[in-house]
């Protein structure tokens, strides 16, 4: 019995053994299981809300994109037609019509073109010396009216004075064809030396300057002047870009109550809108991320004319 009873024991023993290891078999197994589980339901929801904010973010910033677009696309358009107007009226035998259209007509062009459109800061066309028409018989007091400075050349500037009226005025001579770099990274005759140096239509990066003493940020549309396939002049358009820091701050804010940040990035670099802190529009988007803002792949009375 005793034998029997040593046996019995061990069989109790060696099968509560068994017992508690497929016991601890099953919470290690269920633990391993759960944890795995986790894992992979946090990863895959993790890759989901990814997935979902990418897509949200995306569809935002076509949908801004767009509407931005549309703003700077009739800046630009304003600036060919003054650049195809232009071409028209220096193409050989245009004086010979009955219908000329001399220095007074392009003038008044520019003028209404600021007039009838509210969202332009200026327009302006600067001509080539002698390529409209001989500059020396507008030096004269008696045509000064039609030069502005009484230099003789052709290049009038149209912008809205302090009673909102648009009126004409001259470019600076000075600074057309200045290759002064500035601090922005762009020259500071750049509206007139990129169309003429590459023959075809340039955005100049936007960038800060003072009209009526207000500090605006600016983007410039200029349309190079060709009359049989030489360069004559520029045509082009000024318009403020500061609607776009206003409409990423609006965005930032409807989405997710602000926790991120927008940015917007000129092909140069530097930050045109950016909702952490809008005083530092206009520098490097480097000054605000280690990283960088790259592009996104899918342009009052005033003392002088920028540039």
């Amino acid at each position: 019995m005793k034998h029997f009873s040593s046996i019995k024991h061990f069989v109790v023993l060696a099968a509560g053994a068994c017992i508690l290891s497929v016991v601890a078999a099953l919470l290690i197994y269920n633990y391993v299981a759960t944890t795995r589980t986790g894992e992979f339901v946090e990863q895959h929801t993790g890759d989901l809300l990814e997935g979902a904010i990418d897509e949200r973010l995306t569809s935002l910033a076509d949908a801004q994109g767009e509407q931005i677009n549309r703003k700077l696309e009739q800046a630009l358009g304003i600036a060919r037609d003054l650049a195809a107007a232009s071409e028209l009226a220096a193409a050989p035998g245009s004086q010979d019509t009955a219908f000329e259209f001399g220095r007074p007509e392009l003038s008044a062009l520019v003028q209404q073109a600021v007039a009838k459109n509210d969202f332009l800061l200026d327009a302006f066309i600067g001509w080539e010396p002698n390529a409209f028409g001989n500059d020396d018989a507008y030096v004269v007091p008696e045509n000064n009216a039609q030069s502005y400075d009484g230099s003789g050349r052709f290049r009038p500037w149209a912008f809205k004075n302090d009673q909102g009226v648009a009126e004409v005025s001259a470019l600076d001579i000075t600074g057309m064809e200045n290759p002064k770099m500035l601090e922005s990274g762009i020259r500071r005759g750049e509206y007139y030396l990129c169309p003429k140096e590459g023959g075809d239509t340039c955005v100049v990066d936007p960038a800060f300057y003072d009209y009526d003493d207000k500090r605006v940020m600016v983007a410039t549309f200029s349309v190079p002047i060709v009359v049989d396939g030489a360069f004559k002049g520029v045509a082009g358009t000024d318009v403020s870009v500061d609607f776009i820091q206003t409409l990423l701050s609006q965005s930032n804010q409807g989405l997710y109550e602000g926790a991120g940040r927008m940015a917007l990035v000129a092909p140069l670099g530097r930050l045109v809108a950016y909702t952490g802190d809008a005083a530092r529009l206009g520098q490097p988007a480097t000054s605000v991320s280690s990283a960088g803002f790259g592009p996104r792949s899918s342009p009052c009375s005033a003392a002088s004319r920028p540039g």
